[in-house]
């Protein structure tokens, strides 16, 4: 059995601890590509011992730990923006369900009506969404970490704007395509490897935050 089918199979049985375990998997894996690039530039750089260069696999863990506890939250989210926002033709079409498969998202007409509904629900996921699961990542690695409240504040204050402009360089394009191109059912594993790309990103980040911090 391939391990689109396996996969499959597991969404179709348990679909909630399917996507959590995914999701970690794909949060851990982009903060191991983060740690990977960091010590390579820092030996490259020759900077001394002003960043540790030894591998750190207990954040690791805290990005699997969050992976897991955000995708049920980012699943019913996507969820929520079909039933908000449905395309007309092909709801109408199947009596009013939730286009779940490929076959029917393809037949879909790209017209004025299609791009506008991708626009609404991008535009709902950009401005409701994204602002909320930032500060949401912000204070739960801040606690995963075991920092005080005054240090998970500080945190927030200093790094989510920088967090919020690094998204907005990557999301709207992504989900474009997810709300556009990729059909329902699909779309987890779709934006798991977006998370890959962008968990890495955040990885950087707040890697460069606690550079900031030690120099």
């Amino acid at each position: 059995m391939s391990f689109s089918r396996a996969w499959n199979k597991c969404a179709a049985k348990f679909p909630v601890l399917t996507l959590s375990v995914t999701n970690g998997v794909l949060a851990g894996s982009g903060n191991i590509l983060a740690q990977s690039i960091m010590i390579y530039r820092d030996q490259d750089n020759k900077l001394g011992n002003n960043v540790s260069k030894e591998f750190n696999y207990v954040e690791v863990m805290r990005f699997f730990a969050y992976g897991f506890m955000f995708a049920p939250i980012s699943f019913k989210w996507v969820k929520y923006l079909d039933k908000r926002f449905p395309f007309k033709s092909v709801s109408a079409s199947m009596g009013g369900k939730l286009p779940s498969t490929a076959n029917s998202l393809l037949k879909q007409k790209k017209d004025a009506a299609f791009w506008s509904t991708v626009g609404k629900r991008v535009a709902y996921d950009q401005i409701l969404f994204a602002p909320a699961a930032v500060a949401l990542f912000i204070v739960s690695m801040g606690f995963l970490e075991s920092k005080p409240v005054d240090k998970v504040k500080e945190d927030l204050k200093t790094s989510y704007l920088k967090n919020m402009v690094a998204g907005y360089l990557m999301w709207p394009a992504v989900q474009t395509i997810t709300f556009s191109v990729i059909p329902l059912l699909y779309r987890v594993p779709f934006i798991g490897a977006a998370n890959l790309i962008w968990n890495c990103t955040l990885s950087l980040l707040r890697a460069d935050d606690v550079t900031l911090e030690i120099i």
